[in-house]
């Protein structure tokens, strides 16, 4: 995240304590932030690069970038006014963007709600009588609300259920606000105050693929021109995929000042640049070519480490300084990206889609038609689709669990993450049906990645696939028209076929990181041996050692699925050392 905030609320009505008072205003000076509110319940201090609107009186604040629906204004004071008395759902449906908004009054009441996307991160540790809030983990142990013990029962829930985010997080004591949910003060209860469920399921799912499309092509332009307004110049993040060349195409179409950068691994698998080259020249946009260096990892530190969870990458770190030193060249003050394309553009592989069509319609017809485009997205066998399909007609009354990965991990990782909550209120809905759930599941994970990317400590980084009126759109989409012809992300190659290169939009393949990977292990094996053979996962009995030394002997050739594991737990294990 570009900026951070630290903030302290009242619980009692009484005022705030003195003490944690001067405590925040000594912290806040030490990580150079700026008190912006102090009032008797709310005290708020903000770095300089934050937006900060606030509500009369200072009974409460917009953090973050905001833009009105409809008009896709950029908010300011006088939009925020009318909602200092309305319910938490007020600001998600007159507001979208990149927020966090705090009503708080005089009293004891109040509430702070999160825009759905995910992409404006908020912390937080309750005392008996204040409640602490901050942008990251590192601020909120500055003022002493949490101690930077590990919650080691929910770290193995989360080396279970991976890129499941509930509201407990891996130290002790702090928990994070969930996208799209409303805090209650003062008794801390979390409720939605925007539903998947509200857009994914009803009347929309008799839409058609132009109909959709359509209006998926007059959303994102709309949503990419918002968010390039105000930038003096972009880097724009094009991997030469689908989902980067639409944010490309939106970006043209609106004008904006931009400059490409694409990377290349050292292994062909990773090397797309033809395709970036294609939409660059295609579009009349510069393109900056760098090349990935897995030496620039250092395995020994986590670009998550002042977060609450482990939800880094070991390659964002070298990605991280070559788009540096790309947004340098190109005299760039902001990054954008297509992240999340796949996961809002239906992206799947599972036949739920197929389910989806036979419970929705009743009839045999559309479900024939879903199961022909399934098969050749996947491409297997239409009955080996009807076989897959039926079972999650099957299994579609009973309720669905997180996926559980165990690979590599031990007996006693597994019994510890079982006492822990796996629910999440996205998810709490009856009424989504399996490729519904899946798509929503989907919307969660990229939640999960987000917020450990290093470049965003220099200049923002807007992923405006997330937007809430793009993901809104794309749920109400009925969950088959994905694959429509056999292609997968087909509403969005229908919406911009006219915008970009037929070789983007014909594209079936994808680039991968599994070179990358591989190459990762092989040059940083003997430290990767070290943090995982002898660190705190293994002394905390969270990974199977024994399994853990086989794939890490001299002779490896990691391949295969496990090895991926090994990159996540070297991870984990830099951020758990950065704990107490």
């Amino acid at each position: 995240m570009h900026g951070r905030f630290l903030m302290l609320l009242d619980r009692t009505g009484l005022g705030l304590d003195p003490a944690e008072s001067r405590l925040l205003r000594g912290s806040a000076a030490k990580a150079g932030l700026t008190v912006r509110c102090s009032t008797p319940a709310l005290l708020l201090a903000c770095s300089s690069e934050l937006d900060c609107i606030l509500l009369d009186d200072g009974a409460g604040a917009l953090l973050g970038r905001g833009f009105e629906r409809g008009t896709n204004r950029k908010v300011d004071a006088n939009a925020l006014q009318p909602l200092a008395d309305r319910q938490p759902s007020a600001w998600t449906e007159r507001f979208w963007g990149a927020w966090l908004a705090i009503v708080k009054p005089a009293g004891a009441v109040g509430y702070a709600v999160r825009e759905p996307s995910g992409l404006f991160p908020a912390y937080y540790a309750a005392g008996e009588a204040s409640l602490f809030v901050a942008s990251d983990a590192t601020l909120l142990r500055e003022v002493r609300a949490i101690g930077g013990a590990i919650a080691w029962p929910r770290l193995a829930s989360g080396l279970v259920h991976p890129d499941l985010r509930v509201s407990e997080t891996a130290l002790s004591g702090c928990n994070e606000l969930i996208p799209g949910c409303a805090l209650r003060l003062p008794g801390l209860g979390q409720e939605l105050a925007w539903s998947p469920a509200d857009h994914a399921s009803g009347p929309k799912e008799v839409r058609s693929l132009k109909w959709s499309a359509d209006e998926l092509r007059e959303t994102l332009q709309a949503c990419v021109a918002a968010w390039s307004r105000g930038s003096r110049r972009l880097l724009l993040e094009l991997s030469g995929g689908l989902d980067s060349s639409i944010v490309a195409a939106c970006l043209a179409a609106a004008g904006a000042d931009v400059v490409a950068a694409t990377m290349v691994s050292p292994t062909p698998d990773g090397d797309e640049r033809i395709y970036a080259a294609a939409v660059a020249e295609h579009l009349g946009i510069p393109l900056i070519v760098k090349h990935l260096d897995p030496l620039q990892v250092d395995f020994s530190r986590s670009a998550a480490a002042h977060l609450p969870r482990p939800s880094s990458h070991a390659f964002s770190q070298a990605a991280d300084a070559l788009l540096l030193e790309a947004s340098a060249e190109a005299g760039a003050d902001a990054f954008i990206c297509g992240a999340g394309g796949d996961n809002v553009f239906g992206f799947m592989g599972s036949a739920a889609p197929a389910a989806d069509a036979l419970l929705a319609s009743g009839s045999l017809l559309p479900f024939a038609a879903a199961l022909a485009d399934l098969a050749l997205v996947h491409d297997t066998s239409v009955w080996h689709a009807g076989l897959l399909a039926a079972r999650q007609v099957l299994l579609s009354p009973f309720p669905r669990r997180w996926p559980a990965e165990s690979s590599l991990l031990s007996r006693e990782c597994i019994a510890a993450a079982r006492s822990c909550s796996a629910a999440h209120p996205w998810l709490a809905a009856g009424t989504l049906l399996p490729g519904k759930r899946r798509h929503v599941e989907a919307i969660l994970a990229i939640q999960n990645h987000l917020e450990s990317l290093e470049r965003t400590a220099f200049a923002p980084l807007y992923a405006p696939l997330l937007s809430t009126p793009v993901v809104e759109c794309c749920l109400a989409v009925p969950s088959w028209l994905w694959n429509s012809g056999g292609r997968n992300r087909a509403v969005a190659r229908q919406a911009f076929q006219a915008m970009l290169p037929a070789s983007i939009i014909e594209r079936r393949t994808k680039g991968a990181l599994t070179g990358l990977s591989g190459a990762l292990l092989r040059q940083h094996r003997p430290v990767i041996r070290e943090l995982l053979l002898e660190g705190r996962l293994a002394a905390e009995r969270m990974i199977d050692r024994t399994a853990v030394e086989a794939l890490l002997r001299d002779d490896a050739s990691f391949s295969g699925p496990g090895f991926h594991r090994l990159l996540e737990f070297a991870q984990v294990e830099a951020w758990s050392r950065h704990w107490t």
